[in-house]
């Protein structure tokens, strides 16, 4: 009994560094978007072990703090979703300039294999991951889709945000 909560100590104490240092998003300012994104993804693929399919445009126009921070932040509690309770095999995370050439939208999707939830379900008071993530989509004008079904994969997907471009 002992042991056991020593290593539940020792795991929280773990995932509160792990909190705290992702709270300052430090790869974001230091490094960019982009390769804060693969970071984070990769920091998740091996935490949990999934297979990860990146795919981030490397020509991205200069954007806006504040949709960097919204795009890092929705990719950061999706991953962690994921690797808390998705169970999943392969994860593709993907940040796409939209068609056009003067790349006026960004869309940034997440897909996993794995469990699944009900999107439909009344969300627990304590659990504020989905509702987050809707704020900070609703925060640079743009729109988050959830798709996911029990025992089928998930997809997040934040499109339309409308201060794209730095002014």
């Amino acid at each position: 009994l002992l042991e056991q909560s020593l290593m539940d100590v020792r795991s929280g104490l773990t995932e509160t560094r792990r909190a705290l240092r992702d709270l300052r998003a430090q790869s974001l300012e230091d490094l960019g978007l982009v390769i804060g994104l693969q970071n984070l993804a990769a920091d998740a693929a091996q935490r949990s072990q999934f297979a990860l399919d990146l795919r981030l445009a490397a020509d991205l126009p200069e954007i806006s703090p504040d949709l960097e921070h919204c795009i890092y932040r929705v990719a950061q509690e999706a991953l962690e979703n994921i690797v808390r309770h998705a169970q999943a095999q392969r994860v593709k995370v993907e940040l796409l300039c939209a068609a056009d050439r003067a790349c006026k939208r960004l869309i940034l999707t997440i897909q996993d294999d794995g469990l699944g939830f009900d999107s439909t379900a009344k969300v627990d008071e304590d659990h504020f991951g989905l509702q987050g993530m809707r704020e900070w989509a609703v925060s640079v004008g743009g729109k988050l889709e959830v798709s996911s079904q029990p025992q089928n994969l998930s997809l997040i997907h934040i499109s339309e945000p409308t201060r794209l471009l730095r002014s």
